[in-house]
């Protein structure tokens, strides 16, 4: 019988101690258990203030957008008239990285003659003339002009002239 006695405070023992781990255990939970609804506050309230920083930067990129298709309708609308009433066009070439500019209804007897000017964009920033057809005079004074003023729209006004007035001659 004394044997079973010790046997069994033993036992007693060990459930006392492993009753005492649990209950630690069990207080840690509880102590978690009850940080978990602020903590599941804080979490919604910053995912509320990203969700209206995501919201504010999507709406300011539809504004920007939206400006964009503006300004892209404005400038479409515009090369549109020019295209009609000048007879302007505009083709890039991506191999050499220059640029054609055809104009029409500069020949009044022959409106859909085509004069092209195809110009290109030097790494020093320079523009050069790498055709022009039919031949302009004062196709280098336009040139120096341009690379001295930097003014593409002028320069183009000024070829569209001169084309004109080379019919005239």
């Amino acid at each position: 019988m004394g044997i079973n006695l010790s046997f069994i405070k033993t036992g007693l023992q060990n459930e006392e101690s492993e009753i005492q781990t649990l209950e630690l255990e069990l207080t840690k939970i509880q102590a978690e258990q009850n940080s978990l609804p602020t903590l599941i506050s804080e979490v919604k309230a910053l995912l509320k203030v990203e969700q209206q920083v995501a919201q504010e930067e999507a709406d300011g990129i539809a504004t920007r957008e939206s400006s964009q298709d503006k300004v892209l309708s404005g400038i479409r609308s515009t090369l549109l008239m020019y295209k009609e009433r000048l007879g302007l066009s505009l083709q890039q070439n991506r191999d050499n990285g220059s640029l054609a500019v055809g104009f029409r209804h500069i020949n009044e007897e022959h409106p859909e003659q085509q004069f092209i000017v195809t110009v290109r964009i030097l790494e020093d920033n320079l523009f050069q003339v790498l055709s022009c057809e039919p031949k302009l005079d004062a196709l280098q004074d336009l040139v120096d002009t341009l690379n001295a003023d930097n003014d593409f729209a002028t320069f183009i006004r000024n070829i569209r002239k001169a084309f004109v007035n080379s019919i005239k001659s």
